[in-house]
């Protein structure tokens, strides 16, 4: 059982005077947004003028080896400002969230009472969304996915470290399932009130568990190469400009590691192309939104000439592992007793699972129009 950690007003005052004098701090706000880290905005005056950082405390039940977390963002933080000032010429703003150090120029993480914690520059006038509301707004998240790709794309993902083992593998995440649905799910106080829907679910993951070798099996075939991925793309993990309403960086970025694109492609367009969002309660009403899809697809090809005829075969297969992955990651969390994933209320993991096999359903519904549309959008792609 993971210790629970109370963060009143005057710790995290403390914690974040590590990072800016204590006096100058002004107020911290809890963020909702995300579902697996601690995350808070801290307001304090600089010279004067008032400015603002992010102050996180990592999972530990996730993130085992910090350092290696943060290893890895330095590196891409380092290799992505170098080609961003190669690339001045570049009109768009695109920003970075960058690691602060210490007050006295220590670590970028310290430990104290069990949590890690570190602080990250603040992107400033700009937004983040959980449903998409338009295509340009569509497109213009693929266009955000394809730059951060194109940024890394000459990088040697070898220098990354591994920071969630087997993180997008998602027969072991069906393998844990399994023994989970015999065993720990007949044990929870839920399962007689879910019994019913657990089993439409069991079936549905039985239809298609076989797909989760696909890509793995591209991999160690050689028709797909690791490069370094963000891991976790989903929508609100992307900012948007207040005003001209273009992406201007990608956030989150604790699963960066060696990994395929398709993961990353795949997820942001499971993400994206649920118009009800991954918390919705309206799951007959979920669906897979094939303009969406295509709006996304324009975006992301405008800066990512390097995929291959191969590349393109696999992204539909990418769309439906990785929503039965997600599903899957969901449910066991919730029969596990919630240790990944925060809630807010006792069935919120169990209904994020279902909002996924839903958009599975629907994804193979369509599934014959979606690799009609990813084939339409590789015609020009010689290679």
């Amino acid at each position: 059982m993971s210790k629970t950690f109370n963060f009143d007003p005057e710790y995290l005052f403390g914690i974040a005077s590590n990072f800016k004098p204590f006096e100058n701090i002004l107020n911290i706000t809890e963020l909702h947004s995300g579902i697996v880290n601690k995350t808070f905005l801290v307001d304090y005056l600089e010279s004067g003028v008032s400015d603002r950082f992010i102050l996180q405390s990592l999972n530990r039940n996730v993130f085992h080896e910090p350092e290696l977390l943060l290893n890895n963002y330095l590196l891409i933080q380092e290799h992505i400002s170098t080609n961003l000032k190669k690339n001045k010429s570049h009109a768009r703003r695109w920003e970075f969230p960058k690691l602060l150090k210490t007050i006295e120029h220590f670590d970028y993480f310290f430990e104290i009472d069990g949590q890690v914690w570190r602080a990250i520059t603040y992107i400033k006038a700009a937004r983040t969304y959980d449903v998409i509301s338009s295509l340009r707004q569509a497109r213009e998240v693929g266009l955000g996915l394809g730059m951060f790709h194109f940024l890394l794309n000459d990088f040697d993902c070898n220098r990354l470290s591994t920071v969630i083992k087997d993180f997008h593998c998602t027969s072991i995440y069906l393998d844990k399932y399994e023994y989970i649905y015999q065993t720990v799910a007949k044990q929870s106080s839920y399962y007689s009130a879910l019994k019913s829907k657990l089993k439409i679910i069991n079936n549905l993951i039985e239809l298609y568990k076989d797909d989760s070798y696909i890509l793995s099996k591209a991999f160690f075939d050689g028709d797909l190469s690791r490069l370094p991925i963000h891991g976790d793309p989903k929508l609100n993990n992307i900012m948007f400009d207040n005003k001209t309403s273009n992406v201007v960086g990608l956030i989150d970025l604790d699963t960066v590691q060696p990994g395929l694109i398709h993961y990353d492609i795949g997820d942001c367009l499971r993400s994206c192309c649920n118009s009800f969002g991954e918390d919705s309660l309206q799951i007959e009403k979920i669906h897979f939104d094939l303009s969406i899809c295509a709006s996304f697809l324009k975006g992301y090809l405008s800066t990512n000439p390097f995929l291959t005829k191969i590349d393109f075969y696999y992204i539909p297969y990418a769309i439906r592992i990785i929503t039965l992955e997600l599903g899957v990651r969901f449910l066991n969390d919730f029969l596990c007793g919630t240790k990944y994933f925060k809630s807010d209320y006792p069935l919120q993991n169990f209904h994020r699972a279902e909002c996924q096999f839903s958009l599975l359903s629907s994804i193979n519904s369509q599934w014959d129009s979606i690799v009609d549309l990813v084939d339409d959008c590789s015609q020009g792609y010689p290679y």
